[in-house]
């Protein structure tokens, strides 16, 4: 008797993956390029934008000349220079209400109410008829003056220059010539001329009833540039007074 066959086990089979699905159709999906290069471009742009607006900045910048800084020296020089009028001496008329400063070196003549003059400080010719002569030569005189003609504190200001011109016989460098300044505050007629040196001449009407003028007097033509410092310092000092 033959032995029955022995039984071979089944071969457990290897469960086989499962089927890719096959690619939606249309094949691979794409995205959408136009906002990609819309914000590539858009950055591009800024950046450039950025690039040219501080170089031009920076070209205002390099074209601005920087102000120098004053050197300390000259800071301080600014600050402590004196007024030369500081520690002149003071003169007031109070009949007609003005005043004004005068150096040390000059002095006061004539000190009557209607007319005053300065020079520096010459002593007085007593034998000089009329007055205004000098044992010396003055470098400068200035004249303070409320000298006029019967009828002049009545004229305008355009007629009492031309009248008391003619009446102090002044001879004028250019005939005729009378000039509209501001001085003093006031609107004044200006003229130089000739008496007894070279002088310049203003003539003002601080009221309507008062006529003025002041005349700042040099040996001569040629030595206006020596003293015309010192008579402008004295003249910005004049001025009326309530």
């Amino acid at each position: 008797m033959n032995p029955a066959p022995a039984e071979i086990p089944p071969i457990p089979q290897t469960p086989s993956s499962p089927p890719i699905p096959p690619p939606p159709a249309g094949g691979t999906p794409k995205f959408p390029l136009f906002p990609i290069l819309a914000g590539i471009l858009l950055m591009i742009l800024v950046a450039t934008g950025t690039f040219f607006l501080g170089k031009s900045q920076n070209n205002q910048n390099a074209s601005i000349p920087s102000t120098p800084s004053p050197l300390p020296s000259e800071a301080l020089a600014k600050e402590g220079t004196p007024d030369p009028t500081d520690n002149w001496e003071t003169y007031i008329n109070t009949k007609y209400k003005y005043q004004f400063k005068y150096p040390s070196d000059f002095k006061i003549f004539d000190e009557s109410a209607d007319r005053i003059y300065i020079n520096n400080n010459l002593p007085a010719d007593p034998n000089c008829q009329g007055g205004g002569c000098f044992l010396g030569t003055p470098r400068l005189s200035i004249y303070f003056e409320h000298l006029n003609n019967p009828g002049e504190d009545e004229l305008n200001l355009d007629d009492y220059a031309t009248a008391r011109s003619t009446s102090i016989q002044q001879e004028a460098t250019e005939p005729g010539i009378i000039k509209k300044i501001q001085k003093f505050g006031l609107d004044v007629r200006y003229a130089e001329g000739v008496t007894q040196g070279y002088s310049h001449n203003y003539f003002m009407k601080p009221s309507p009833n008062l006529s003025f003028s002041i005349s700042a007097v040099f040996p001569s033509k040629e030595d206006v540039p020596k003293y015309e410092s010192i008579a402008e310092k004295i003249l910005s000092t004049f001025k009326f007074i309530e």
